[in-house]
């Protein structure tokens, strides 16, 4: 485990893999592992491994939404938006103050083409943390999607005034 921190701290993500792969087998109850190998899977696009991973995790601590909300992650990224609902939702369900449950769950409906579901998820999040420039910004797009351009502007300047580098938000503003 120790030596997949190190890679991991030294950007070597592959090795950082390799190691945390090796130390989950044979410490499969450490949970600091779990995330960091999911998050792992995830980034070198070994969705369905990570999916496998995550149900395990599931099973094993069926409380903990944050094993629903990387499942949920991963459906996201296949495009299986109907499954990353369903995961965030549950995520959500375990603990209704997770932010970030809240807002990927907004996305995922926006996938869907689902606005106001989108609209409401990103609400909750803005609710809970009403500082989350992440939130103001996905709202924003999903806004803009809706044609809701001055509903979309004020999303924009205010994620700018929380957190004027987000990229996203500048280009959304310039269009």
């Amino acid at each position: 485990m120790h030596r997949g921190l190190i890679n991991l701290a030294q950007e070597n993500k592959a090795s950082a893999l390799n190691d945390l792969e090796k130390a989950h087998r044979q410490k499969p109850h450490i949970k600091e592992i779990w995330n960091l190998l999911l998050s792992l899977k995830i980034e070198f696009e070994e969705i369905e491994d990570a999916i496998a991973l995550a149900e395990k995790f599931i099973k094993i601590e069926p409380s903990n939404e944050k094993n629903f909300a990387n499942i949920a992650l991963c459906y996201q990224h296949l495009k299986n938006y109907n499954k990353a609902v369903i995961f965030y939702k549950k995520a959500t369900e375990i603990n209704p103050a997770y932010v970030e449950a809240w807002i990927n769950l907004g996305l995922a409906f926006k996938s869907k083409g689902m606005l106001d579901k989108a609209i409401e998820a990103v609400n909750k999040a803005i609710s809970l943390e009403p500082n989350h420039a992440e939130a103001y910004a996905n709202r924003a797009l999903i806004k803009m999607r809706e044609k809701d351009i001055l509903g979309a502007l004020k999303d924009s300047e205010m994620t700018v005034s929380l957190k004027p580098h987000l990229t996203q938000v500048w280009f959304l503003l310039g269009s």
